[in-house]
């Protein structure tokens, strides 16, 4: 609002899942180490951060809302917090983020984001029965200053993607904080191709008049891109003139 450009940095992550890092701890250090660097930005710019983050956050309890944790994450979230999820909030806590699909209430099918299946003991012990189990832990994240331009963040079921995990969407409003110059309008003619097709007497004062206004005008002996320009100016004077347009309703 002030005049200058605003900066913006997106980061598409793929965190290392509970079974990796309980093999090599150093795995999941790598990468926070490595995502620290990628959104080390000047303040002024505005950061978010998306993927699937392998993490569970959890629904947040009274105990983080009294050690002040609803700074960093909404009260919609879903599951239990795991070690990998520990992880993820200290790094919001460093950064100064904010998980913005925990941000909204919506119903379960709109807040998990990946669908696993485990073993179904209830079959019994030789069954190979299994069921499925929804977590969430996908996330987009943004400053926490910029809390205040989210309009809306969720996952979607039922988009043409091959994986076991949902699109997650989040919705912001830059308006709220910056200025933004939207593109003018552009007004399109549209002609009476109806009454052209139509009309026999049409027709041919059209074509008379493209051949005419084409024989005056097009300078055979000129570059390819003129001899175009030409041909199309020719046109559409000859469909304002012959056709006519159509108001919009």
């Amino acid at each position: 609002q002030n005049g200058s450009v605003v900066m913006c940095r997106f980061v598409n992550v793929y965190c290392p899942h509970r079974i990796l890092v309980k093999a090599n701890p150093n795995k999941l250090r790598d990468f926070y180490n490595h995502l620290s660097k990628a959104v080390n930005v000047p303040a002024r710019w505005e950061l978010f951060v998306m993927g699937d983050f392998n993490s569970q956050l959890g629904k947040l309890s009274p105990d983080d809302i009294q050690n002040g944790l609803n700074l960093y994450m909404g009260k919609f979230g879903n599951g239990t917090r795991n070690e990998n999820g520990e992880s993820f909030l200290n790094f919001l806590i460093n950064n100064n983020m904010y998980a913005c699909n925990t941000h909204f209430q919506h119903k379960s099918a709109h807040v998990t984001t990946y669908t696993g299946t485990v073993k179904d003991w209830s079959y019994g012990r030789r069954s190979n029965k299994t069921k499925d189990f929804y977590s969430q832990i996908d996330y987009i994240l943004c400053r926490r200053r910029s809390k205040s331009m989210l309009i809306n963040s969720r996952s979607h079921r039922g988009t043409l993607v091959d994986s076991d995990h949902r699109v997650v969407i989040a919705k912001i409003d830059l308006g709220i904080r910056f200025k933004v110059f939207k593109k003018p309008k552009t007004t399109t003619v549209r002609y009476d191709s109806c009454r052209l097709s139509a009309d026999k007497d049409v027709q041919l004062k059209y074509q008379g008049s493209v051949s005419q206004l084409i024989s005056d005008k097009l300078d055979a002996t000129g570059p390819p891109n003129e001899q175009l320009a030409t041909i199309v100016d020719c046109v559409i004077i000859s469909a304002v003139d012959i056709v006519g347009s159509v108001k919009r309703s």
